[in-house]
């Protein structure tokens, strides 16, 4: 059959089919059951799907391409026919591709994912642009048929995917009317957290109260379990554990030590991770067991003091950017909360510190002050106004060991001072072991043989010298030993030793045969102005507090060891000389 004959054949059936009302009547039923699945739009690759299976009851389909642009991405869509291969579907694809690019100007390369091949020849393919009113061109809709449409078969698809492109289009507003509420409650639920945050970590000031509370704040609400690692003794530590049914000891171990890797890794990097992150953040923290987890880094002026991490133990819920942003926020209060905490804990050290020094000084100098002021009022008695003073040397000797009592105090209250600040001025020389002790043990071999208490040296050969204060250090070994001296029963014995340890430090001990120490007294014992209930009195609570800070200060450091009833051994180190330490006085810092 000619082309001409084809085109009258087609052109009597349309005349026929213009005047057959039965026809009509069926078109218009299709459509209209287009037009209600379009209204009840929900998903594109269902709806669609059905609308097809409509329209193939009365047209040739073969198959039918969708591509529509959503948030800046293009997806395609396709649906084949029945019987049909894939091969002719890719062919179909790579045309709609090459339609939807020419229409919209876009690369149509980056639109799909998948392998392109040269378009064969798309005579029956119907291609039409979605759009709405006047805005911009967002996707295409191509039925590939078996057959030529004619121009009702044309008008039908054109209203269909006219209707079409309006359910996209009120869909994809749908979606950013949805997309935006989640956003803006999502963001007034951040408020309110931060919110109960301020408000919570306001409520307490204690330092350590308020990482309790950033925890219970976080868990269960933005996390299944929170970690706080905070710098203690130049080493990480978890301070705080929680979980979401508030058992700290259901967060399994092995977490525990990958949480570690982590928190010393964002505390040494001081930067924020998040996972899943970006590629390279994953290769540094590889190794995790958990879904998704955020740290951050708790500094305080400058300096990092902590890391606070969260994690969510379930695959729902995956952290994003913005919950990074409010852990960091969380982090700033927090920190705040912590320095807050710290003044007032340090207003309170400072109140008690005065009320201690008032003490000390109402209590410690009004014993030697009460004898001073009695010589002096008795000497100002016995002679008349005219006369020359009659002092008895007994007298004067009294009122100089008083004075010379309420000269110590003085100066341990200013060490005490200058310890705090970290201001204490030393002038180190290089000093042997040997002698310094024994001029140490010259006064107390005194008060000890009056006790018929037996005070012995015993150290090791040829130590080196050590670099230190020697005024400082005679200081610390007076009170050593002075104590050991003074709560040592009469027939007991005290061991002064001092031995190599390390290479790197010479250690020296004080040991007596006194009553001892409880576990409860040790931990308090190098306090300010702390006495033994059993000792209270018998001094001014400095002297043990002033023994530490210097040792300290000279870079080593003091313990005891003591059990009850078996005496007690204060044990000190003092590191050796090195080649940049020679002849320069410092501050002990």
């Amino acid at each position: 059959m000619t082309n001409q004959a084809a085109d009258n054949k087609r052109h009597a059936k349309e005349k026929t089919v213009v005047a057959d009302p039965q026809y009509w009547s069926s078109r218009l039923g299709h459509l209209y059951r287009v037009t209600k699945l379009l209204v009840d739009f929900d998903n594109a690759e269902k709806t669609v799907g059905a609308i097809l299976s409509i329209m193939s009851n009365i047209l040739p389909l073969r198959g039918a391409i969708l591509i529509e642009k959503t948030a800046g991405e293009a997806r395609l869509l396709a649906w084949n026919g029945e019987g049909e291969s894939e091969k002719p579907l890719v062919a179909a694809s790579n045309h709609a591709l090459d339609s939807y690019s020419y229409l919209t100007g876009s690369d149509s390369t980056t639109i799909a994912n998948m392998g392109r091949e040269r378009p064969v020849e798309n005579e029956n393919s119907i291609v039409i642009p979605l759009v709405v009113g006047r805005r911009p061109i967002f996707g295409v809709f191509q039925l590939k048929c078996t057959s030529r449409c004619d121009e009702t078969d044309l008008q039908f698809i054109n209203a269909i995917a006219n209707q079409l492109a309006v359910a996209l289009d009120r869909h994809r507003a749908w979606q950013r009317e949805t997309a935006a509420r989640r956003e803006a409650e999502a963001n007034e639920r951040r408020m309110r957290f931060l919110a109960d945050a301020s408000r919570l970590l306001a409520a307490s000031f204690d330092y350590r109260g308020a990482w309790e509370n950033v925890a219970r704040l976080a868990v269960p609400e933005i996390a299944d379990y929170c970690v706080i690692h905070i710098l203690e003794n130049q080493s990480l530590r978890p301070i705080v554990s929680l979980s979401s049914d508030r058992s700290p000891e259901r967060i399994p171990e092995e977490a525990g030590a990958e949480l570690a890797v982590v928190a010393r890794r964002v505390f040494e990097t001081r930067r924020p991770v998040i996972h899943p992150g970006a590629p390279s953040d994953s290769e540094v923290y590889q190794g995790t067991s958990f879904e998704s987890y955020m740290c951050v880094p708790l500094r305080i002026n400058g300096h990092a003091l902590g890391t606070l991490t969260l994690v969510s133990a379930r695959a729902a819920y995956v952290y994003q950017q913005n919950d990074l942003v409010l852990l960091e926020d969380l982090a700033r209060r927090a920190v705040v909360a912590f320095e807050n905490a710290q003044l007032y804990a340090d207003a309170l050290q400072a109140i008690g510190s005065r009320d201690d020094v008032l003490h000390a000084v109402s209590h410690d100098l009004k014993g030697p002050l009460t004898v001073v002021l009695a010589f002096v009022k008795m000497f100002l008695e016995k002679a008349k106004p005219e006369e020359p003073l009659i002092c008895d040397r007994r007298q004067v000797e009294a009122i100089h060991r008083q004075a010379q009592q309420m000269n110590s105090l003085i100066n341990d209250l200013l060490d005490t001072a200058k310890i705090e600040a970290r201001h204490l001025y030393v002038d180190r020389e290089i000093c042997a072991v040997g002698p310094l002790i024994r001029e140490a043990m010259d006064f107390p071999q005194l008060v000890a043989a009056t006790k018929r208490l037996e005070l012995r040296l015993d150290i090791s050969s040829a130590l080196p010298g050590v670099f230190v204060d020697r005024h400082r250090i005679l200081q610390v070994f007076a009170n050593l030993i002075g104590n050991a001296v003074k709560f040592t029963p009469s027939g007991g014995r005290i061991i002064v030793r001092a031995q190599l340890v390390g290479g790197e430090a010479i250690q020296f001990s004080v040991e007596d045969t006194g009553s001892g120490l409880s576990e409860e007294e040790i931990p308090h014992l190098f306090d300010r102005f702390w006495q033994a209930r059993k000792t209270a009195r018998q001094g001014t609570g400095l002297g043990l507090f002033i023994v530490k800070g210097i040792v300290e200060g000279h870079g080593g450091r003091i313990w005891v060891e003591s059990k009850p009833g078996e005496g007690s051994t204060f044990l000190f180190t003092l590191p050796l000389m090195t080649s940049g330490e020679k002849g320069c006085p410092s501050i002990l810092e």
